[in-house]
């Protein structure tokens, strides 16, 4: 397993956020990259949880080299939302600065254009410059996996016709 960091410069000097990552180097090149963010909106910690837990198990599985596809885990995918709170209540959804939904505006690119995503970051808001960090991770996945939750709701998973019913087990 290796850890690293993606490091976010501010808007403002002096501030910057930092994004982990953990990947697993799985065994054969053939087999599919998966790519598995939560938290994207920052107050949706379930999911955060749920790879806590995923990630000792991939640790393992690591260690006893049963990984076959390269694995990409980014636990707190919103390390900017994560530093917003209001009258002691996380928020997380929505960009104070701009009421932007942290999950709507990543940049429309197509998949020529992915290896200049992270050209002249300078051009581009914090939030921006990590909206293209994510897209960039997710970008070289075949299985990408965005976990949301809500505090009441109906347990669902979007799953696409073409994935059926071999994901049943995912949902």
């Amino acid at each position: 397993m290796d850890i690293s960091e993606i490091i976010i410069d501010g808007d403002t000097p002096g501030v910057e956020w930092r994004l982990p990552v953990f990947r697993f180097k799985g065994a054969s090149a053939a087999a599919p990259r998966t790519y598995i963010q939560a938290a994207l909106h920052a107050n949706e910690l379930p999911g955060t949880a749920l790879l806590h837990f995923l990630l000792e198990k991939l640790r393992q599985a690591d260690e006893d080299g049963a990984i076959l596809g390269d694995i990409t885990i980014v636990p707190q995918a919103n390390p900017i939302g994560a530093a917003q709170a209001h009258f002691g209540e996380l928020q997380g959804r929505f960009d104070l600065g701009s009421r932007t939904n942290f999950n709507r505006d990543f940049p429309l690119i197509s998949l020529g254009e992915r290896d200049g995503l992270l050209d002249e970051p300078d051009r581009y808001s914090a939030i921006d410059r990590l909206k293209r960090h994510l897209l960039d991770m997710a970008l070289g996945a075949e299985l990408v996996l965005d976990l949301h939750c809500d505090d009441e709701g109906l347990q669902y998973a979007y799953i696409d016709e073409a994935f059926w019913p071999e994901a049943a087990d995912l949902a």
